[in-house]
């Protein structure tokens, strides 16, 4: 049985309880010696001498990225952010020849937990890989007429499972290709942050954007924050949470789910 929801959300992409498997007795380090962190660099290490059905080699070009595939139209890959997310991305072309990679899955490991068996870690983040590739490939398509029904249910879904914090303001309709989810900040103070100067300053916005670019035929979704400073002055759009594509024919719920995840780890 594969223990992939032992080291994350237990709804992998919603918000339930984190039930990490429990470490034996002797290896409880003491009180007085210190907690090792998490190697992400082991866990990448261990995925890239890894195999899809023992003869699709993985690439490992950069320190954050192993691929499997060769970067060819239904390649794999496994990508991390600079919070540990761990992204799980397809190569699809778009409408214009493009290669693209799609977001497929998103999820966050706890490092904590794991800080020591970041093989367990990799070999359920694998078994993933494996099934993802075996898949059928999404396409891009110049039309499609389901963006609206796909922001309706994603920001209904966000409503349901975004962290206490957040309180769902609106959408806002750009154009029938373009539309924006707004949560906002609970109470003062929360989602303080210093910057270099040790200036305090806020977060107080939350935004989804979806786009469907037709030029494209793929959806854009990016979720950002927006920070202003501590004494209201100015403001500054912050680095995004997520900036990904999706594939139309994709099924809503699989990149609403990526959404929920990235949400939940701001």
């Amino acid at each position: 049985m594969s223990l992939f929801k032992t080291f994350i959300e237990t709804d992998i992409f919603g918000f339930g309880e984190i039930e990490a498997k429990k470490r034996d007795e002797e290896e409880i380090p003491d009180d007085d010696q210190p907690i090792r962190p998490f190697s992400v660099a082991w866990m990448m290490d261990v995925l890239a001498r890894k195999k899809i059905g023992g003869r699709v080699k993985a690439s490992h070009a950069f320190l954050d990225q192993v691929t499997w595939g060769e970067g060819k139209v239904g390649s794999v890959r496994v990508k991390l952010t600079p919070n540990i997310a761990v992204f799980i991305e397809r190569a699809v072309d778009d409408v214009q020849g493009q290669r693209t990679w799609v977001c497929k899955k998103v999820f966050k490991p706890n490092l904590k937990e794991y800080a020591g068996r970041e093989e367990v870690v990799a070999n359920d983040v694998f078994k993933e890989v494996e099934k993802l590739y075996d898949t059928k490939i999404d396409t891009a398509t110049e039309e499609h007429d389901y963006l609206i029904n796909l922001v309706k249910r994603m920001a209904a879904r966000l409503k349901a499972v975004a962290p206490e914090i957040f309180v769902f303001q609106d959408v806002k309709e750009i154009n029938q290709n373009y539309y924006v989810i707004y949560f906002s900040l609970k109470g003062v103070g929360v989602g303080k942050l210093a910057t270099k100067g040790r200036r305090v300053t806020q977060t107080p916005e939350a935004t989804i954007d979806v786009n469907f670019n037709k030029e494209r035929g793929l959806i854009h979704v990016i979720l950002t924050t927006v920070t202003i400073g501590g004494e209201g002055d100015d403001w500054q759009l912050d680095i995004p949470y997520l900036d990904a594509f999706y594939a139309p024919s994709q099924n809503k719920d699989e990149i609403i789910d990526t959404v929920i995840t990235a949400l939940k780890y701001l």
